[in-house]
């Protein structure tokens, strides 16, 4: 159909090149995202009630960190409005396998080290989207 309005409109065919150039990109793009289902990792952890802010410091340690490593697509931490012992981490991997090398990585053994006796319980959910 693009190639059918440039015939039609001579003067139209650079743009018209230009969405097909566009379109197959971006049909790539959804193709191959398909091709790769994420994991969405939900973490719940609770502080000690006098462990806090030594919690909330270590866990904002691991935020720059992590973004830059491969395959986190995203890596947010929230800190309940009304129990601020209570941190979540919403984070979103391209596969299982490059989550588990982050699981595995030196700075969250770091974090693990500082902050034993602190945590009073760590919950880890592996979630995929139902829905795409």
């Amino acid at each position: 159909m693009l190639s059918s309005l440039s015939t039609m409109f001579p003067e139209t065919a650079p743009q018209t090149q230009r969405c097909q150039r566009l379109h197959s990109r971006s049909v790539t793009h959804i193709i191959s995202k398909k091709k790769m289902p994420t994991l969405t990792i939900i973490a719940n952890i609770r502080a000690q009630a006098d462990k806090v802010d030594l919690v909330k410091r270590e866990l904002e340690k691991l935020i720059p960190i992590t973004r830059a490593e491969e395959g986190c697509i995203n890596y947010d931490l929230h800190q309940d409005n009304e129990n601020p012992a209570h941190f979540l981490f919403y984070e979103n991997w391209e596969s299982r396998e490059l989550w588990q090398a982050h699981m595995s990585s030196q700075h969250l053994a770091d974090y693990l080290s500082a902050t034993q006796g602190a945590v009073e319980e760590i919950t880890i959910n592996e979630m995929t989207p139902v829905v795409g």
